[in-house]
């Protein structure tokens, strides 16, 4: 695999999760322009925006949801999963890109789920959840009301990705700071490559995801690199004082 992609941040923070649809020329994004988190969907071409998901469309537990992170469409485009969030968790729904009621992608109670990722045909959702005082990557078939399947151990900041045959699942680790391939069928690990400088900087903020590029040989993930710089400024004329006259 190539070297990493480095990605520009979003400028409009109103709208600074998207997720552009694989068929077409949609957008799914989560915006606060109206005072509250909701989730969109926008058609660039023939230039119409509307709602999908607001608040008090999604419980988590018993609260309304308080907060959507990270959106992403389907394969086949039909359908959006997204994380809602409350004070009692994260829980990752699945909704019709045609704005139907949402449904919850697994059954467990106390949800902490996030980052939900598709497989290419459609039928498996890879999460990172948080179970008891462990970390768990994990995959479910949405909607089926079977328990998730463990893959792996996971820490934050860790992001997955399928590939694009559906056998392999990449994940980019923090702690090992390691790009390695998991194979669906028996669970086996194997290192693909050192990240070296480059771990993989991503938790449950908007945005901050994975992905395969088309041609499958390339894998796109969010690094943090912090800089700090001195500057000297000339010819500054000094503001006097407020006690003093000008």
């Amino acid at each position: 695999m190539a070297k990493p992609s480095r990605l520009p941040a979003p400028r409009d923070r109103a709208a600074s999760t998207r997720m552009q649809s694989p068929t077409a020329s949609h957008v799914t994004y989560v915006s606060d322009r109206r005072g509250v988190p909701e989730v969109w969907i926008a058609n660039r071409s023939e230039a119409w925006d509307r709602l999908l998901l607001a608040p008090g469309d999604v419980k988590v537990g018993a609260e309304p949801a308080t907060g959507f992170a990270t959106p992403v469409f389907s394969p086949d485009a039909r359908r959006i999963a997204v994380v809602a969030s409350a004070q009692t968790g994260a829980a990752i729904y699945t909704t019709p890109a045609s704005g139907t009621m949402p449904v919850r992608a697994t059954a467990e109670p106390n949800p902490s789920e996030y980052g939900p990722t598709w497989s290419p045909d459609g039928r498996w959702l890879a999460f990172w959840r948080i179970g008891g005082a462990e970390m768990h990557l994990s995959k479910v078939r949405p909607g089926s009301g079977e328990p998730p399947v463990h893959l792996a151990p996971c820490w934050n900041r860790t992001v997955p990705a399928w590939a694009r045959d559906g056998r392999t699942l990449y994940q980019a680790r923090l702690d090992t700071r390691q790009l390695v391939a998991i194979d669906m069928a028996t669970g086996r690990e194997s290192p693909v490559r050192d990240l070296g400088e480059l771990p993989p900087y991503s938790s449950v903020n908007a945005g901050w995801r994975a992905s395969i590029t088309p041609d499958g040989s390339e894998f796109v993930y969010t690094v943090n690199r912090p800089r700090e710089e001195i500057w000297i400024l000339a010819g500054i004329r000094a503001p006097r004082p407020w006690r003093r006259p000008w």
